[in-house]
């Protein structure tokens, strides 16, 4: 199965706060976001900022790959190929899964590598 992916012009932060914080004001809404609210943490994914200060952690300078969608929940493999053709390749990933489609965070040094190994297995890219 081959998928058009999109590639986001934004570089991503990947932070996590304490249970007992609040979400933070800085998040930008006119980027894509996840907010994750766990018993143990919250995990914030957004738009990488010098305001994310003092966080637990933070991993940042990701680049963003968005499936086209929307996909139907019964179709299945999809992040199973997407993660084959990178781990032949030693790229990290991490995966959101939206209602809609997945997005797929590569860090910004290995971009380039994906992306050769996406137009490889026949994988269209584009900017969005």
């Amino acid at each position: 199965m081959k998928l058009n992916l999109f590639l986001l012009p934004e570089t991503y932060g990947i932070y996590q706060v304490s249970k007992d914080n609040s979400i933070p004001n800085w998040i930008d809404k006119n980027y894509f976001n996840s907010i994750t609210h766990t018993d143990e943490e919250i995990s914030i994914v957004c738009k990488q900022t010098k305001d994310a200060i003092g966080y637990q952690s933070k991993f940042e300078n990701w680049r963003l790959l968005k499936v086209e969608g929307p996909l139907d929940f019964s179709q299945t493999g999809v992040i199973s190929n997407i993660s084959e053709i990178l781990n032949y390749q030693n790229v990290s990933v991490f995966i959101i899964s939206t209602f809609n489609t997945d997005y797929i965070f590569i860090q910004k040094e290995q971009l380039e590598e994906a992306v050769k190994a996406f137009d490889h297995h026949g994988y269209f890219i584009y900017d969005a």
